[in-house]
């Protein structure tokens, strides 16, 4: 079984590539690649399983660790399977499709065990069954790079190379929702007919509940028969087309279907609404985000009036439901604008017992002032360098219960140990498949005061 090796440059500290080798596959990493050994350093390798020999090509070579890819396999896995994509191998976008799904969950879970352990020595008391997702047409949202190429005349539009700036050029992408997929070609032909084509550089794909809407992101004024052509296509294809000539404060809109247009998600479970700006963060599976939310309101189990704080609260993906389950919420957020937002969410939604606040979250010290009458439970869900500098003020609160939305298993095994010092045990772990098809792993943990 042979792989295409994608084009990228090495960063070997030899002088030139070393030959391919044969290795046994032993165990796998917490980013979910094989682990080898050669010349005596662990090689962490791509496109490998536990259990197979495999040859195996270095891409770089670190000091104390070598990155390389399977090019060959001589014993492959009984969980691998073909992927579904024609540009698996080549587009960065999703490494796991050769492992087979519920093989990647299962990976995904003795990843973060793993990491928990070797990190903490943390291990949670009830281990809940993954939450699974759809494995493809799941995405409501992606960024695709756009790249022209002025002396070949050719366009390309598409996610780039694994380790590479090479755009490749989608004719499908089985990961995207369905009407986000049937845009890609229909964009092709937009961008290539335009005098600007090589001024536009990345493509935004949205889909809310109204439909799909597209950000167009151009680094030049673009002429007015350009603009009439994406009008015209907005008009077939779109509920929304947006513009981006700069930063992000720069995104205006320029075609709606209608004068109510939208963009939006639904929490389903709790008959929730939430309206969004195009470069607003979201969660991409929203099949998932659902459950996430129903789960998280499951474990948390509010009384009526219980005081809950939701910390990276973002537009009140959890500060709202908690709140339609009786709860009195205080949701932070770091920016001002999510913040207008989730207030506004908050009101469409009729909710006078939530209130949002904006603060720096890095900057240890300020929850106190915030909170002076107490909590009783908190809602995590930070970024992917975790929660580090504001554990120990979350602490001070003493809630009984602290709800950790993890996308990152290495920053959750850290602030695990952490939380562990400060007094709380690990009661729950569900691992969650918010990104199939890719290494990403989310969890959801449970941490409780130790003697509850």
């Amino acid at each position: 079984m042979k792989f295409y090796k994608p084009p990228g440059r090495s960063r070997q500290s030899a002088s030139k590539p070393e030959k391919p080798q044969w290795v046994q596959i032993d165990g796998i990493s917490h980013d979910l690649r094989g682990i080898a050994r050669f010349e005596g350093k662990p090689l962490f390798v791509d496109n490998a399983l536990p259990g197979e020999k495999v040859l195996a090509k270095v891409e770089r070579s670190h000091g104390r660790f070598i990155e390389a890819r399977a090019i060959e396999i001589e014993t492959p896995s009984a969980q691998r399977h073909s992927a579904r994509c024609q540009h698996f191998g080549r587009c960065g976008g999703c490494s796991l499709q050769y492992l087979k799904e519920q093989a990647q969950l299962e990976f995904k879970q003795q990843a973060v065990l793993e990491q928990l352990q070797r990190t903490a020595q943390v291990q949670p008391t009830q281990l809940e069954p993954p939450l699974a997702s759809a494995p493809f047409g799941y995405r409501s949202r992606a960024r695709l790079a756009v790249y022209y190429h002025r002396k070949q005349k050719q366009l390309r539009v598409g996610f780039r190379a694994a380790r590479s700036k090479e755009v490749i050029h989608l004719k499908q992408c089985p990961v995207l929702a369905p009407e986000l997929e049937a845009l890609i070609s229909p964009l092709q032909s937009l961008i290539d007919g335009m005098e600007g084509r090589d001024w536009i550089s990345h493509l935004d794909l949205l889909l809310g509940d109204q439909g799909p809407a597209v950000v167009l992101r151009h680094i030049r004024p673009l002429s007015e028969e350009d603009l009439q052509q994406c009008l015209g296509f907005a008009d077939t294809h779109l509920q929304q087309l947006f513009l981006q000539p700069g930063d992000r404060d720069s995104v205006h809109c320029i075609w709606q279907q209608d004068d109510n247009a939208q963009l939006e998600y639904r929490l389903s479970p709790f008959e929730l609404r939430l309206n969004y700006e195009p470069l607003d963060f979201t969660q991409v599976n929203r099949q998932l985000n659902n459950a996430m939310v129903s789960q998280a309101m499951d474990w948390l189990s509010f009384e009526q009036g219980e005081s809950v704080l939701d910390l990276f609260c973002g537009l009140g993906n959890f500060s709202l439901p908690a709140a339609r389950a009786g709860a009195r919420v205080t949701g932070i957020e770091g920016s001002a604008d999510m913040v207008l937002r989730a207030e506004k969410n908050a009101r469409s939604a009729g909710m006078i017992d939530a209130r949002f606040d904006t603060l720096d979250l890095t900057q240890p010290g300020k929850l106190a002032a915030i909170c002076r009458e107490g909590i009783d439970k908190v809602i995590l869900d930070p970024p992917r360098n975790g929660a580090v500098e504001i554990i120990r003020d979350v602490c001070q609160l003493q809630p009984v219960s602290i709800l950790y939305i993890s996308c990152n298993p290495a920053t959750l095994a850290r602030d695990a140990g952490h939380l562990r010092d400060q007094g709380y045990q690990l009661e729950r772990l569900s691992v969650m498949d918010m990104f199939p098809q890719t290494g990403h792993i989310e969890s959801m943990a449970l941490f409780v005061q130790s003697g509850q």
